[in-house]
């Protein structure tokens, strides 16, 4: 934990010297992923995602993810999901650093015999620095509502973001 604080704690510092922001027409394309692992259930996603921004502040969102997991008894699953929401950004014009929130539908696709495919709207909150002008490390965490009694579940993702045709 401690290491992972170090490495935050640098990225944000690393972020203060580059001259970067998001412009209106600014596309990006992002790698996320996360990781949960415990007793009883573990769990991996790798995603990716193409974030177009109509101003300096606010964006599209398309993204796909596949997510692997398996329970104590051996039981392994698949999920493929695709889906399209919203971002806004919090921080001022120029800011190096910007907090975030989103709002994403997404629709869900199981390899289980007789798993039927769900349609979850998750909200989220982000952070974001930039590395450089065209590079960007971020955190977000999102929540998606449990069905039928079940809880619901919170993720953190961590991930990159490359900016296309931002000029150095």
């Amino acid at each position: 934990m401690r290491k992972l604080l170090g490495l935050m704690a640098g990225l944000a510092f690393a972020a203060t010297t580059v001259q970067a922001q998001i412009e209106a027409g600014d596309k990006a394309v992002s790698v996320f992923g996360n990781l949960t692992i415990n007793k009883d259930y573990n769990s991996g996603t790798l995603g990716g995602g193409l974030n177009t921004y109509f101003t300096n502040n606010l964006g599209l969102r398309v993204l796909t993810m596949l997510n692997m997991s398996s329970d104590g008894s051996g039981g392994t699953m698949t999920f493929t999901t695709v889906g399209a929401g919203v971002e806004v950004d919090l921080a001022p014009r120029g800011a190096k650093s910007m907090p975030y929130v989103f709002a994403d539908m997404t629709v869900a696709a199981s390899s289980c015999s007789g798993c039927e495919s769900t349609t979850d709207f998750t909200p989220g909150v982000g952070f974001r620095t930039f590395l450089s002008r065209q590079a960007s490390f971020f955190a977000q965490a999102s929540y998606k509502a449990g069905r039928n009694g079940a809880s619901g579940s919170t993720t953190i993702d961590f991930g990159l973001q490359y900016f296309i045709g931002k000029k150095r």
